[in-house]
């Protein structure tokens, strides 16, 4: 049995801590990307803390990690999992609860009051582990993605718009999941269109999304009185295709519209969380 220690990744570099993530998601559900710039660029904008996430190592090889993002929500302080992992060999030694042991005093003391993560549906593992933690389901998230039908469309207008906006004129922003946040998305701002979606001959705001074009990833998507068709003719006319992740389970009035327009259900996760401390 090797001798293995604990400690935050703070002065872990990038490179090594993208590789034991590859390397533990080898067979993964869904294909993950290769390219360490892609990773930093995401931890950055999810909000990574890592003096607040957590490795295993043996003598100074990665073999286990919990990635951690920092949020406030209602004036508390949530702190996010984005991505826990162990190298295929280093599995069945219990190191996902032992980090979380090591790392919940920690999160405690830094005044966080409650843990969040996803994870697929069909990743029954992993469910048990994080419910051995004391991790409980909140609720489901679709994703979608797939090609635009050609069926006829409302005619719409687009206006570009700003994050300011938004923030503004939909307050209501907690059944978007952590990497589609408007706090999330702001430290990516460049990536990403926000799009006032306009009646065609009227001043009559239909309601807005955020895109990220390059990538055909729709981030956010609202409208004023349930009018999905004249959304999506404008979403239509920037991409072909759509992927829409983390669907919150409840928006069944967008879930109608998206599989009657034949845009394909790929996945599903659990979004799961843990109090901290209740005083908090």
């Amino acid at each position: 049995m090797p001798f293995l220690t604990i400690q935050d990744l703070a002065s872990t570099s990038i490179e090594k801590i993208v590789q034991c993530f590859l390397q533990s998601f080898e067979g993964y559900f869904v294909p993950l990307p290769q390219e360490i710039g892609y990773w930093q660029s995401r931890f950055s904008a999810s909000g990574v803390d890592y003096s607040l996430s957590f490795g295993v190592f043996d003598d100074e090889h990665l073999v286990a990690f919990i990635i951690h993002c920092v949020g406030v929500e209602e004036g508390k302080k949530i702190v996010f999992n984005t991505g826990t992992g162990v190298l295929p060999a280093y599995r069945g030694q219990g190191l996902i609860d032992r980090l979380y042991a090591h790392a919940i005093p920690v999160l405690i003391e830094r005044g966080c009051s409650t843990a969040r993560l996803e994870v697929i549906d069909q990743n029954a593992r992993a469910i048990r582990v994080y419910e051995r933690i004391g991790m409980r389901i909140k609720r489901r998230l679709k994703c979608y993605q797939g090609a635009f039908s050609d069926h006829p469309l409302p005619e719409v207008r687009l206006e570009k718009s700003q994050f300011g906006w938004v923030s503004q004129q939909f307050r209501s922003t907690e059944k978007y999941s952590w990497d589609h946040t408007l706090e999330t998305l702001s430290r990516a701002e460049n990536q990403f269109d926000v799009m006032r979606v306009m009646a065609n001959r009227q001043d009559e705001l239909i309601g807005y999304f955020i895109l990220d074009r390059a990538k055909g990833h729709l981030a956010q998507l609202e409208v004023m009185h349930n009018q999905w068709d004249e959304l999506f003719s404008g979403i239509r006319q920037l991409t072909t295709t759509i992927k829409i992740n983390n669907i919150d389970s409840c928006r069944t009035s967008l879930i109608e519209w998206l599989e009657k327009a034949g845009i394909p259900n790929v996945i599903d996760q659990y979004e799961m969380e843990m109090p901290l401390q209740e005083s908090l």
